[in-house]
């Protein structure tokens, strides 16, 4: 069996441009999540959905500050 050829270069998130990728996720995520993700308007029975998705974005949030920090 031969060796199998090399994997495509990707880019790495620690790269030159991981942190100001990482930073332009954040902004986007947080008005997003702001524009889209109002359960606070919302009524009571779909609230809990919107917020469950609202809080999910803020976890993200925290993986790309992480990753901001890294890089």
């Amino acid at each position: 069996m031969g060796r199998h050829p090399p994997l495509p270069a990707f880019p790495r998130p620690d790269g030159p441009a991981g942190q100001p990728a990482a930073l332009g996720l954040i902004v986007f995520t947080v008005l997003a999540s702001v524009a889209l993700l109002d359960f606070w308007n919302q009524p009571a029975g779909s609230r809990t959905a919107a917020q469950n998705a609202f809080t999910g974005n803020i976890a993200l949030i925290g993986g790309l500050i992480l990753a901001c920090a890294i890089g």
